[in-house]
């Protein structure tokens, strides 16, 4: 079985397993739209030149003045690439919403795994999007020893399989 064709399968049946609201494949076999319960999207893509999953969502847009704060965040997160198991925060344009992505190797999914790693990577996006939506997030450095804390620091930043 290609992993075009097992990300397929797996995805016409993981629906209704995370009571997702819709599942939509886009032509071609390589994209598709997860929608959960509270309306958000869950962006699969496949990367069929090394079998990979890529899973992307949006966790919203900086306030212009909390942006260089924000931007500090999300590059010292992405240094932590270790500890978060490889999650990434990316900019879709300048001034632009937060995005955060994944990937990971379709070879090593079956559902429940597949299943865990979704449940994880929406628990990060809730948590992103609380700290990208916070209009407290100005507040000095000096508010505490390390900053905001971003969400693996608070127990949910790492997608645990």
């Amino acid at each position: 079985m290609t992993a075009g064709e097992q990300l397929r399968s797996l995805l016409a049946e993981i629906g209704p397993v995370l009571d997702l609201a819709e599942v939509y494949e886009a032509p071609g076999g390589r994209t598709w739209t997860l929608t959960v319960q509270d309306g958000a999207t869950l962006f699969v893509d496949l990367m069929p030149d090394d079998s990979r999953l890529w899973l992307s969502a949006e966790v919203g847009t900086p306030k212009a003045k909390n942006r260089i704060q924000l931007y500090t965040l999300v590059l010292q997160y992405n240094a932590q690439w270790q500890q978060t198991g490889g999650i990434r925060l990316a900019l879709d344009s300048p001034d632009g919403a937060i995005i955060l992505a994944y990937d990971i190797p379709v070879t090593c999914l079956d559902m429940p795994r597949l299943c865990t790693v979704i449940r994880n990577f929406c628990d990060m996006r809730d948590g992103w999007q609380r700290i990208v939506a916070d209009d407290s997030f100005d507040r000095k450095a000096s508010d505490s020893p390390d900053g905001p804390m971003p969400p693996d620091d608070q127990g949910t930043g790492m997608i645990r399989v």
